[in-house]
């Protein structure tokens, strides 16, 4: 059916939804006016399903970042809650829609709706939103620290304001939700802990900070900072951090010790797994590169549990020193498995508790399922997403202007059990990346260039970055299996590390961990036989080189 027959099917609303025809190259004009209808869930649902074929029909005809742009998109003073929320974020997030303002005040959002809102916040590397309005929504302070975690270290936030030439953090109104006095000291905490900060607002003889500007002096510089939001109201009391380098994070944070990998003995040819995280039911552990995640291993011996603890450790010993990928299974049986309590990591049906998985080669958190309970929840997270940052040094530079990206590019998983690769294909499950570069380097030998990028998964695909990266033509640096070529001296193997993953525990409580670069010393001490030539790295971010 024509747009307009569509239109035509709910004129009430068509007459609050318009849609203007886009001018070559440039996106469709939205306007979305539907605050105070009484709109609830199931209506939202039904509004969603109306326009998404409303805007399958009136969608451009180009590949750009945004398809449609509206100046405000507004359904205040509703009943929405998080089935209706989803539905609209996934909507939005579908046909890349960008807004200046968007209006949520009013409603029933809870922490699992912000988590949508994150989400599609989080979906591109030109920021979806500039003014966020959420006051008088029903989610706690963990929620909000969630959605300040996703947007820390992204590429979008903060905002790049052309006009002013200037970074600037998104405008966010969060009052009169559940937020107690205590619960703004957990965020100034976390903004310490997770190397963000926000701005309270701030005011000078002569201007203010604003939606598209802020006056605070640490974020007055062109360089990229690591203020996310303004959190401007009387609510908001207290101290919170100052902005520092947007990208120091993925190091180490300034004034803090390095995290370094533990050492496995003279003997060792990996570094063994250890935990970052713990608590009654779940655990986030380090895989170190070589240790296997590759589901119901061969080696791993039920009756290791029954082993005294000198006797687990030299068998963890055997597992370290091992020629062969050791199974990170065997390590979780041998940490976890003679707890009484830890029943998942006993469980091979369960994979003894390991809910996700890493390829060999890369190394990062993982989040295991100790219980059966905490397992369960685990495999849940996953669905509903979890926050995953990498950091990958790819083959080949960047021109100025392509500092930021992202792909939307199906993978298709169909031949992996038979290959091991995947491919970029229409005919897969739909993927995206998104990615900024950290720095440039050059080999001083060869005189050959690679890019430091961080990326944000918004879907977690099997091999997801890798086949993306290779598609646009900036392979991973020691990807056998995917770039072509010798593996370069420097490097020893795959250059992919997971920085961070975040997910929410039993209790509700936000959980965001961060495992900088120096916790893969093997890939630190490859970037530091590279010359820095370009980008963050040469502006005080902590990048090694030379």
């Amino acid at each position: 059916p024509s747009a307009t027959k569509i239109a035509g099917e709910h004129p009430e609303w068509a007459q609050r939804c318009t849609v203007e025809p886009a001018r070559p190259g440039e996106p469709c004009a939205l306007t979305i006016f539907m605050a105070e209808v009484g709109l609830d869930d199931i209506q939202l649902l039904r509004w969603c399903s109306w326009m998404d074929r409303r805007l399958t029909t009136e969608r451009p005809g180009f590949a750009g970042r945004s398809l449609f742009k509206a100046s405000t998109i507004d359904f205040s003073e509703n009943t929405l809650s998080v089935k209706g929320i989803k539905a609209l974020c996934g909507l939005l997030e579908k046909h890349r829609v960008r807004c200046e303002v968007l209006r949520l005040s009013g409603n029933r959002i809870g922490n699992e709706g912000l988590r949508c809102i994150a989400k599609y916040l989080a979906s591109s590397s030109q920021a979806p939103v500039q003014e966020l309005l959420l006051t008088k929504n029903r989610f706690s302070m963990e929620g909000v620290i969630w959605l300040l975690g996703s947007l820390a270290l992204h590429p979008a936030y903060p905002v790049w304001n052309a006009a002013t030439q200037r970074f600037v953090p998104l405008w966010l109104r969060l009052e009169s939700n559940r937020a107690t006095q205590e619960a703004h000291r957990a965020l100034a905490e976390a903004c310490e802990r997770l190397c963000f900060a926000v701005c309270l607002g701030e005011r000078t003889e002569d201007e203010a900070c604003g939606p598209r500007r802020c006056v605070n002096a640490a974020c007055s510089d062109q360089l990229k900072h690591n203020c996310v939001a303004h959190l401007s109201g009387t609510a908001w009391k207290g101290t919170v951090p100052a902005p520092g380098f947007h990208a120091r994070a993925f190091f180490s944070a300034q004034g803090q010790p390095e995290m370094k990998a533990s050492n496995g003995g003279a003997s060792a040819r990996r570094e063994e797994p250890r935990v970052l995280y713990e608590d009654e039911d779940l655990a986030v552990v380090l895989k170190p590169c070589g240790w296997s995640t590759t589901p119901q291993p061969e080696g791993v011996d039920p009756s290791w549990v029954w082993l005294a603890p000198a006797a687990r450790r030299a068998r963890v010993a055997k597992l370290v020193a091992q020629e062969s990928a050791a199974p990170l299974q065997g390590w979780l049986l041998l940490q976890f498995g003679h707890d009484p309590v830890c029943d998942a990591c006993r469980d091979q049906t369960l994979d003894r508790g390991l809910a996700h998985r890493l390829d060999v080669e890369t190394s990062g958190p993982l989040l295991i399922g100790k219980t059966h309970k905490g397992y369960e929840h685990a495999r849940n997270q996953i669905l509903l997403g979890l926050l995953k940052d990498y950091v990958a040094l790819v083959h080949g530079s960047y021109a100025p202007e392509r500092v930021r990206g992202e792909c939307h590019l199906a993978i298709d998983t169909s031949t992996y059990l038979e290959t091991g690769k995947v491919s970029v294909d229409a005919r897969g499950q739909a993927a995206s990346t998104v990615w900024e570069v950290l720095a440039e380097y050059e080999c001083p030998d060869k005189r050959e260039r690679y890019s430091l990028l961080h990326c944000r998964m918004v879907t977690l695909r099997t091999h997801q970055l890798r086949a993306h990266m290779k598609h646009l033509g900036h392979p991973l640096v020691g990807d056998s299996l995917y770039a072509s070529g010798l593996v370069p001296d420097f490097c020893p193997r795959l250059f992919l590390h997971k920085i961070r993953i975040g997910f929410f525990n039993l209790r509700g409580e936000a959980c965001l961990l961060r495992c900088p670069l120096q916790a893969a010393p093997e890939l630190w001490r490859a970037l530091g036989r590279l010359k820095k030539v370009g980008g963050m790295a040469l502006l005080g971010c902590g990048a090694p080189g030379r």
